[in-house]
């Protein structure tokens, strides 16, 4: 069999002091120290260059122009998502449909709410003799459309 043999040293018999503690102690206390003063160092230094950069800045115009934030020329993007954009809009439609104004107050032209026009022609009816194609070219700028009466030509 065989046997190791350990030096016999200060600490004792069989003690193998291979490995030097203080100075490992030292290495790390070192590299600790040299870190921490480039960190420092590096911070001085950002904040003198951040400084130094400010400095060289020209002063900022003082046209109102110069400060106003710029947009791009039309047409503009709608915002997603445009339930925004289209609950205003079926705000305006419903206000619309459901209130009194006018369209044309020259000509005495209103607008009345659409179940009240209804009502009023269940009860009255279409005028005698009523135009609807002028009536419909006036209203909505096009012709009535075609009806079938089932009538031969």
């Amino acid at each position: 069999m065989s046997h190791i043999e350990h030096k016999d040293g200060e600490h004792g018999p069989g003690v193998d002091h291979e490995i030097n503690t203080k100075a490992v102690a030292w290495t790390i206390i070192t590299v600790l120290l040299i870190t921490a003063g480039s960190m420092v160092l590096m911070v001085w230094l950002m904040s003198t260059m951040v400084d130094a950069e400010a400095a060289d800045d020209p002063a900022p115009s003082p046209l109102a122009e110069a400060r106003a934030p710029w947009a791009p020329p039309g047409p503009s993007l709608q915002e997603y998502p445009p339930t925004t954009d289209l609950e205003t809009l079926r705000a305006y439609e419903k206000a619309l449909a459901t209130s009194y104004g006018w369209v044309d107050e020259e000509r005495e032209i209103v607008r009345i709410p659409v179940k009240e026009a209804l009502d009023v022609l269940r009860g009255r009816g279409f005028p005698e003799g009523a135009d609807i194609e002028a009536l419909s070219d006036e209203i909505f700028g096009g012709a009535a459309p075609a009806t079938d009466d089932g009538g031969g030509a």
